[in-house]
């Protein structure tokens, strides 16, 4: 039982998958981070400009 335990932990060949599964789990986490500040941000600026237009009264020019 200690030799499989042993050969377990001196076992390398699975490094590199758990680094790749770290760097993509982090990229996703940040790409969904930054896809949720842009959405809120465009949120913010598209109530703003709607506040913006419903204030102004269209003029008749050819009145």
């Amino acid at each position: 039982m200690s030799v499989l335990f042993c050969k377990f932990f001196h076992d390398e060949d699975g490094g590199a998958k758990i680094d790749w599964i770290v760097l993509t789990t982090s990229l996703v986490i940040l790409g969904l981070s930054v896809g949720y500040a842009l959405s809120n941000g465009a949120d913010n600026v598209a109530t703003e400009t709607n506040m913006s237009r419903s204030s102004v009264e269209a003029s008749n020019i050819y009145g």
